[in-house]
């Protein structure tokens, strides 16, 4: 029975990358209404959900409550949505609870793992080592024969290869990233044990680090070389700085100048001509007279840490503020009350905080507070501490940047991170 659960999960996470290509290029060259990869994920979605259900009826009652309300959360803002939204697109709205179920899903299987005391990271990371060959060898496919997506449609250079969304694309790739890097360095001896070729391992690797300045966007750039010096500086710190006794640091090191050799010929070396932030839309048209007032909006902190998002954090402020206790409690809906073209404000927490309210929020962030309190824990191997930051990393990426929390593709690999290091204190309790 375990063989097949982890059959099946190894070729879930195989076909991640495949359903989003499939996706990306359904929904660049044809007008279908709903992708194949949006129905795989919502098919794999009410599979896991009535999972869960019977998991918690079964064996742990105590969290039933919770993880009910926390769906509730999003019928309640659904049906508020309906009787008191001055103009809706239905899809739009129903797309938009669609993501917010997906994440709630992907956090409260964690959690089950966790709870189960599942450790079977020999198994993921075998599994990343094939989706990141996917991903990387896919992508220089498109960029090398020149039918690469571009990151950007205004000003900034930068590919996503044969996938739709770069920020989504560089979230993807800072994961991979780290699990590649941890599969290379730290788990090496495990797999060769198993009879698994390590060059594969390197490969994959490799092609991760190789479409860091590719992707054109900051998070990417500044993800990776964060990645990079930290696992450094930790393997530093291991050996007392005696980094000539220890082969792993030298072979990173050796990548690292490669890296940096590179970059003149990238996309990357013109980032800083270009100080918009990771949007793949045009710059919002500012309106200085509907700023004029609001302390919160004229707030430069406020104002730079939204970077140009600030006017669609202004529309639908100003629309939370006018709403009913009813929807200030449980939500706006999607992109607060539209007239023509709804448009979210692309920061995944004040999306969540407008979308569903006070008390829908609170319900949506349980399970995530949940996993924090369960996974930020003492002592910190160098495994641990990596897959920690890589966490911490997208959460800060979702808060500035969002397509994290509401983007299925990218949540779909912060859940296999999650599972690794939930996998990682298991082990470390066994032993």
């Amino acid at each position: 029975m375990e063989q097949k659960r982890n059959r099946w999960i190894f070729v879930l996470i195989i076909l991640q990358p495949v359903i989003d290509l499939i996706t990306s290029l359904t929904t660049k060259y044809a007008n279908a209404a709903i992708s194949l990869g949006a129905l795989f994920k919502m098919i794999l979605m009410v599979f896991l959900f009535f999972y869960l259900l019977f998991y918690f009826w079964k064996e742990k009652r105590g969290f039933l409550p919770f993880f009910l309300l926390s769906y509730a959360a999003i019928v309640a803002m659904l049906m508020i949505t309906v009787v008191g939204k001055p103009n809706i697109f239905f899809f739009a709205e129903v797309n938009f609870a669609f993501k917010t179920a997906y994440y709630l899903t992907l956090l409260y299987t964690v959690i089950m793992w966790y709870l189960r005391k599942i450790a079977i990271n020999a198994l993921l990371y075998q599994a990343v080592t094939i989706v990141s060959l996917i991903v990387g060898v896919t992508y220089w496919i498109a960029v090398l024969t020149g039918t690469s997506i571009n990151s950007y449609t205004y000003v900034k250079p930068g590919f996503s290869g044969w996938f739709y969304s770069a920020n989504e694309l560089s979230v993807t790739v800072i994961v991979l990233l780290a699990l590649s890097m941890l599969n290379v360095f730290e788990n090496a001896k495990a797999t060769r044990n198993q009879g698994h070729p390590i060059w594969t391992d390197w490969l994959a690797f490799l092609l991760m680090v190789s479409m860091i300045p590719m992707v054109g966007t900051k998070t990417a750039y500044a993800g990776g070389i964060l990645l990079l010096l930290f696992y450094g500086a930790a393997l530093l710190i291991r050996t007392r700085f005696f980094f000539w006794r220890e082969r792993r640091l030298l072979q990173l090191l050796l990548v690292g100048m490669l890296f940096v050799l590179l970059i003149p010929y990238t996309p990357a070396s013109t980032a800083p001509k270009h100080l918009q932030p990771d949007t793949e839309a045009p710059l919002p048209v500012r309106n200085p007279e509907a700023e004029k007032g609001d302390p919160l909006i004229t707030n430069p902190l406020l104002q730079r840490v939204l970077s140009a998002r600030d006017v669609y954090f202004q529309e639908t402020y100003n629309d939370y503020g006018a709403a009913v206790p009813a929807r200030k409690l449980f939500g706006l809906g999607y992109a607060g009350d539209y007239a023509d073209a709804p448009k979210l404000i692309e920061m995944d927490f004040f999306d969540l905080f407008f979308g569903y309210g006070i008390i829908g929020t609170l319900l949506l962030f349980f399970p995530m507070i949940y996993l924090a309190v369960k996974l930020v824990r003492f002592p910190l191997t160098v495994e641990k501490s990596v897959l920690l930051l890589t966490v911490a990393m997208c959460l800060g990426i979702s808060f500035l940047a969002g397509h994290v929390l509401l983007a299925p593709a990218v949540m779909s690999y912060v859940a296999i991170l999650l599972m690794i290091l939930s996998g990682t204190y298991v082990k470390s309790e066994k032993t």
